[in-house]
């Protein structure tokens, strides 16, 4: 199943990238591996991976126990913000990107899928991990869902995968065999290697995308709670092959669910409003907050990102790793009238 629908780019301003039966490496859509594929989904990690990127099987709605207790914990200690260190944390696995703005080239598990990069000099803010839609690309969707000055005025990075490995079989894909399982061990090469070479902040580690981004974006929620902080959905939710056990059972990040109308926001007959619903539930069952933000608009509606751009650093610097209490009991300024903490 398709998630969103080649050539609507160009009226977006921007142009398709390819599509998600191929592509190129460099700022290509969700097509082809920019190199070798990828041997695994969790090599990259100091160990973190090892037993839940390969276990989506429709198992970790809300209630799965942690996968493992490796990697190097910080402990959960408290470190000023509200938040803690996260539990999960992964090490760099052989050599690390020379991170800088543009494309960068990520190697993980024998493999290399490449990256788009904004990034700032001073380091210590938040670091995105942002995953695109079908037919689309970081480049285009980056800057309509955050003020990427902004983000890297406050020392952040934000790495928007623009290729995939393309490996495993198709329940080894997040969604519709744009995304899968073994592109995770790449954001764990990234997430490591920014703290080091960036010293971005570890309890600010945050993931967002767009459609079968999105459904990246949450099984990262799940298989990395370990580590990811909280998380922003555009059209995305809970479709079964996008759950994971969850990575670290105490720990389950706050998100904004951005959709449609329900029976509007569809494509390949799935309904990603009712699919966020299921998600949100999930939140809510885990311990976290969710913001439901229901634009009553269509799929294709990239001015879901650009709505929510004013307010989406903030909601990701107010929810650092295991934040409590809760900094939201109302939403601050700036949110769409339609948002609402669910």
């Amino acid at each position: 199943m398709g998630f969103l629908l080649a050539g609507v780019i160009a009226a977006c301003g921007g142009s398709s990238s390819g599509n998600d039966n191929g592509g190129s490496s460099g700022g290509s859509s969700s097509g082809g591996s920019s190199g070798s594929t990828s041997s695994g989904g969790g090599s990259s990690s100091s160990g973190s991976n090892s037993s839940s990127s390969g276990s989506s099987s429709g198992s970790g709605s809300g209630s799965s126990a942690g996968a493992d207790a490796s990697g190097s914990s910080s402990g959960g200690s408290s470190d000023g913000g509200g938040g803690t260190n996260p539990t999960h944390l992964p090490m760099p696995s052989g050599t690390c990107p020379t991170f800088a703005n543009g494309v960068v080239t990520v190697a993980a598990g024998g493999g290399m899928i490449q990256a788009q990069t904004w990034m700032g000099t001073k380091g210590g803010g938040p670091l995105i991990i942002y995953w695109h839609a079908t037919s689309s690309s970081a480049t285009l969707e980056v800057p309509l869902a955050f003020d990427t000055a902004a983000v890297t005025a406050a020392g952040g990075m934000i790495v928007g995968f623009e290729s995939t490995t393309r490996t495993g079989t198709p329940m080894n894909t997040t969604g519709n065999d744009v995304w899968y399982q073994s592109d995770v061990a790449f954001a764990d090469q990234a997430v490591a290697c920014a703290i080091q070479q960036v010293h971005v902040d570890p309890q600010h580690i945050h993931a967002a995308g767009y459609s079968a981004g999105a459904l990246q974006s949450i099984y990262m929620w799940f298989a990395r709670s370990g580590y990811v902080a909280s998380v922003i959905s555009y059209s995305g939710g809970d479709v079964t092959i996008d759950e994971a056990p969850f990575q670290d059972s105490g720990h389950a990040g706050a998100a904004i669910v951005a959709h449609g109308a329900p029976g509007s926001d569809v494509f390949s007959n799935v309904d990603f409003a009712m699919a966020s619903a299921t998600w949100e539930t999930q939140i809510k069952q885990a311990g976290a907050m969710a913001i439901d933000c229901d634009d009553g608009q269509a799929h294709v509606y990239f001015t879901r990102l650009s709505n929510l751009a004013p307010v989406s650093l903030k909601f990701f610097q107010d929810h650092p790793f295991g934040v409590k209490p809760e900094p939201y009991t109302s939403l601050p300024s700036g949110f769409p009238s339609y948002c609402k903490i669910d």
